[in-house]
């Protein structure tokens, strides 16, 4: 007889390699159990134990282990987002032309983006540059991804 998967050992590992929170699918792919019933069952007893963090950011939940608040932050945070972050912990700050034209991508893009870090508290403008800056708590979250 087939031995059983330790889906629960998986989980938490994967978690605790992980530098940001995961959604279900990233998880789930992350241990190679996608579709999994028996994984979601046991990932579902993580959190109810609270050894399991989840939050809900857009309809999507999100796992992690780290009680630290840099992981917390980083929550629903999307690919263009970290690319700014990341350009802005490097390059300090920017304008929105200036890293659309860094990054390869339409300045509307750009801003819709850096409009829902602000609202985070991850970036804000600075009047006095004309641009974007990381707060302190953005400086932070950049570290980890």
């Amino acid at each position: 007889m087939p031995r059983r998967r330790d889906y629960r050992a998986e989980l938490l590992a994967a978690l605790e390699r992980s530098p940001r929170a995961l959604c279900q699918a990233e998880l789930l792919r992350a241990i190679g159990a996608e579709g999994y019933t028996d994984a979601l069952a046991e990932l579902r007893r993580l959190v109810r134990e609270g050894r399991v963090r989840a939050a809900e950011v857009s309809g999507r939940r999100y796992y992690y282990v780290r009680g630290d608040q840099a992981v917390a932050d980083t929550v629903g945070i999307g690919p263009l987002q970290r690319e700014i972050l990341a350009l802005l912990l490097r390059e300090g700050p920017m304008r929105v032309r200036q890293i659309a034209r860094e990054l390869g991508r339409h300045p509307n893009s750009v801003s819709k983006a850096i409009r829902g870090l602000a609202r985070r508290g991850l970036v804000r403008w600075s009047a006095a540059r004309r641009a974007y800056a990381l707060t302190p708590e953005g400086e932070v979250a950049a570290a980890t991804l």
